[in-house]
């Protein structure tokens, strides 16, 4: 569940959108934005380890770069 201020982001993105979340340290937004195909593609960048642990059981597709 998103909280009201990524929401609110959430609606300035295009459908038709490929979008990169920088500083995402759970990647609700790419993830929301995916599963209701409010985006093509969403890629989420964080600067710790825990993020791909976090994206994998709620994604089809996670890849994971180190």
């Amino acid at each position: 569940m998103l909280t009201k201020r990524l929401l609110a982001v959430s609606q300035f993105v295009s459908r038709d959108t490929s979008l990169a979340d920088i500083g995402s340290d759970h990647a609700l937004l790419p993830i929301y934005l995916l599963q209701q195909n409010l985006a093509q593609r969403a890629s989420s960048v964080n600067w710790g380890t825990g993020l791909t642990s976090v994206c994998a059981p709620r994604l089809p597709r996670v890849t994971a770069a180190v």
